[in-house]
Order: structure tokens, then C-alpha cells, then sequence
């Protein structure tokens, strides 16, 4: 029983510590922004949105997502899918230019990504047929000042 009530105990107060890393990315034109919000880094998706010219298609914390997040070593990937499997995104760093920065707050880490040719795009609807490239800053504020 005191294992169960400690395990619990650990259990709440990791969860009380969770913040989440939030993802921001843009194209070289600025027409394309992607948002992601990933709480502690872990691959554990909370929301986001995909705008392409002023369209925008948003996922939920309902949508079947995968997230596998490894930034030391330059993975960061998000597949997402709509329970009804209408919209998708597959978007991934491209590992070679994941750079890390440490500050006052926690951690920041900057690349390039792309999403992938085969993601839904929100002007449409249908897939985007081309793949988009994207500048990237994941800002995980976890220390406290």
C-alpha cells in the first residue's frame, strides 16, 4: 500500500513540474507557420496549427500524433492524423543543422525542417504535393527565475 501511495506521489508531482516546449516554425517567405506545442520535450503532443496564406487547419489534443523528439542528437519528428484521417502532417528536422542554446529560462534549440509533400494542406484540403521547408526555434522554458 505505501508503495502504491508513494508511486502516486511521484507520479502527481512530475506531472506538477511539466512544462511544455513550443515550436515555432516559418518559411523563408513567411506565407507558411507552423506551431506545436509538446509538453517536457517528451513527444507527449498537445496542439498546434498549420497556416499557409492566412489558411489554417488546427490539430487537437484528440488527433492521433507521434511525436520523436531526441534534439541532443538532431531528431525531431511529428506525425499527426485526425481521428477521421482528413488531415495529416509529417514534419521532421533535418538533423545536420540542430544547433542547442542554453539560457537564462532553459533550453532553445534551432534547425530547419520540412513538411512533408504528403501533409494536408490547409488552402485545400488535398495534399500539399511539394515539400516545404521551414527555419525552426523550440523554446522549452523549464527553470524557474
Amino acid at each position: 500500500m505505501k508503495i502504491i501511495v508513494l508511486l502516486i506521489l511521484i507520479s502527481i508531482s512530475i506531472f506538477a513540474g511539466s512544462k511544455e516546449a513550443v515550436i515555432e516554425c516559418h518559411s523563408g517567405t513567411g506565407r507558411t507557420l507552423l506551431h506545436i506545442e509538446d509538453m517536457d520535450l517528451e513527444g507527449n503532443f498537445q496542439s498546434g496549427f498549420l497556416m499557409i496564406d492566412s489558411k489554417k487547419l488546427i490539430y487537437s489534443s484528440n488527433a492521433d500524433a507521434v511525436i520523436v523528439s531526441h534534439l541532443n542528437i538532431g531528431v525531431y519528428t511529428v506525425s499527426i492524423v485526425d481521428k477521421n484521417g482528413s488531415i495529416y502532417l509529417e514534419f521532421y528536422a533535418l538533423p545536420d543543422t540542430v544547433k542547442k542554446h542554453a539560457y537564462a529560462k532553459g533550453l532553445k534549440f534551432i534547425f530547419q525542417a520540412n513538411i512533408d509533400s504528403a501533409s494536408t494542406d490547409p488552402r485545400s484540403k488535398e495534399r500539399l504535393n511539394k515539400r516545404i521547408q521551414l527555419n525552426c526555434k523550440v523554446t522549452y522554458d523549464w527553470r524557474e527565475i
